[in-house]
């Protein structure tokens, strides 16, 4: 790192150019490095970066005894346990500190316009310790930097990078609480329109949420392999989705599930084997198409259906909308009415279970001298002994002609979807 902020400072100088201070310049790495990964989709990056945030202020921190007048070991004792505690809340406590409802906001538990700082509808006369408690950190650091002396211009450049580096970190970590309370608020919006979907008699057994997700890339195995073979493989697809629907009572097994009848959801995998390796949006295409009449046939009184997914790049870019209309066209007897997107990535723990029980299924194929290279080898494996209760799995092939058509389609208009969808969280197909 020290190697490559003097090869900056070089290039700056032999620019004519001004430099950034030495705190400046590793935030903005370590900024830019969170925001690249982040584009991929992958909302967990952003814990990445708050851990980062974080390591950087406690840095700051430290540094404060350095200056002129130096801050006391006890102030910043007293902020080092001010920052671990903030770095707690943000990590562990948030979410639950959030209350999604529409009744307002109540000692300890926030709307979420209040978590972030925002005029929300509701009168307070108090205000929060935990949630300003980052602003109060920041404010009391900016203060003590600011108040400082400095007599060389060095020195003073120092100083202004640690303030510029404070602004960005903090900036950083509320990005963090903004990122989680709007998934807390998207999640919440979902289950509402789930509960009053299942209460509703005239919506109860014709509408089904589909959770839709895409387990990891599945890399081949086999009970002995050697090295060669291990770096040469190619991962395979497995798209997932989670379908809820209102508990049923027709005498048959999924009918039976005490589970569902006291949460009040009947929860119903499908999971899908593709012959394509691409996670775009021909693969999603052909799995919703696939899910269409494979969902049909197990729940013939639903007429609609309600899909959610979380923000990766391939659900929320707004290029499978057309597809999705004529889908709808074509198999009219079950319509998607309604895509919503949840930015973090909550409200789908059964989802990743069910994911992660496939992991033991596959070693327990594995175990029995089995090998899985193809997608018909990870259709074995998933199946095996009957597979899993509650469970469809399929194996679907591609159509490389089709495949070459709909990307040529798809080319025409997929500038003019981009330009004009930016992030999409709730759509409706009317």
């Amino acid at each position: 790192m020290e190697f490559l902020f003097g090869g900056y400072v070089r290039w700056a100088k032999s620019s004519g150019l001004g430099s950034v201070g030495r705190h400046e310049f590793y935030s903005l790495l370590r900024l830019v490095t969170v925001e690249v990964q982040n584009v991929t989709g992958a909302s967990y990056y952003f814990t990445d970066g708050v851990i980062d945030s974080f390591k950087m202020l406690r840095e700051l921190l430290a540094r404060l005894s350095e200056l002129e007048p130096p801050a006391t070991s006890h102030v910043v004792g007293r902020l080092v346990v001010q920052a671990i505690s903030v770095q707690y809340f943000v990590k562990y406590e948030l979410k639950s500190h959030l209350d999604p409802s529409r009744d307002g906001c109540q000692e300890g538990f926030h709307c979420v316009k209040h978590a972030v700082n925002g005029q929300c509808d509701h009168e307070h006369e108090w205000s929060c310790g935990s949630c300003s408690a980052l602003d109060r950190l920041c404010d009391e650091i900016g203060d003590i930097v600011n108040q400082s002396r400095q007599r060389e211009t060095e020195e003073d450049a120092e100083l202004a990078s640690m303030t510029a580096c404070l602004q960005r970190v903090g900036g950083q970590i509320f990005q963090k609480v903004k990122h989680a309370a709007r998934g807390v608020w998207q999640h919440a919006r979902i289950a509402d329109t789930m509960i009053e979907s299942v209460n509703n008699p005239v919506t109860k057994t014709s509408v089904i949420f589909v959770d839709l997700d895409h387990k990891q890339k599945i890399l081949g195995r086999k009970l002995v392999e050697n090295q060669m073979e291990y770096f040469g493989k190619a991962g395979m697809s497995l798209p997932g989705a989670m379908v809820m629907s209102a508990p049923r009572h027709d005498g048959t097994d999924e009918a039976r599930d005490g589970n569902a009848e006291s949460v009040g959801v009947l929860l119903h995998f499908v999971d899908m084997v593709v012959a394509n390796g691409a996670q775009d949006v021909f693969q999603v295409i052909s799995c919703l198409e696939a899910l269409i009449l494979v969902l049909h046939d197990r729940f013939p009184e639903a007429n609609r259906m309600v899909l959610i997914s979380d923000n990766a790049s391939v659900f929320t870019g707004g290029e499978w909308i057309p597809w999705v209309i004529k889908l709808t066209r074509k198999y009219p007897h079950l319509r998607v009415s309604r895509y919503m997107n949840t930015e973090a990535p909550t409200g789908r723990d059964m989802l990743d279970a069910h994911f992660s029980f496939w992991n033991r299924k596959m070693d327990t194929f594995v175990r029995k001298d089995n090998a899985i290279q193809t997608p018909d080898d990870l259709y074995s494996a998933l199946t095996d002994e009957g597979g899993v209760a509650n469970t469809t799995t399929l194996l679907l092939g591609v159509d490389s002609l089709k495949a070459s058509l709909f990307n040529n389609a798809k080319s025409s208009f997929s500038s003019k979807i981009k330009s004009g969808v930016r992030r999409i969280h709730d759509t409706v197909y009317e």
